[in-house]
C-alpha cells in the first residue's frame, strides 16, 4: 500500500484540535477560582458594574447617608 495519498494534516489536525481544547480550558479556568465559563465571568463583571454605578448614584442623590 503506498503512502502518496497519505498526508500528516490529519494527524496533526488532531493534535492541533486537542491542544486547542486544552487551551481554551486552561483560559477558562485561570485564575478562576469558581471556574465559571468566560461568557459568565463578563456577566458578574457587568452585573457588579451596575451595583456600584447603583450605590454611587443612590449615595449622591442623598437617599443614602454615610
Amino acid at each position: 500500500m503506498s503512502n502518496k495519498h497519505h498526508s500528516e494534516s490529519s494527524h496533526s489536525h488532531n493534535a492541533r484540535k486537542k491542544h486547542d481544547q486544552q487551551a481554551r480550558h486552561y483560559e477558562e479556568t485561570t485564575g478562576n477560582p469558581w471556574h465559571e465559563s468566560k461568557g459568565a465571568r463578563i456577566g458578574m463583571a457587568v452585573i457588579a458594574g451596575i451595583a456600584i454605578l447603583s450605590i454611587t448614584l443612590l449615595f449622591m442623590s442623598g437617599i443614602f447617608h454615610f
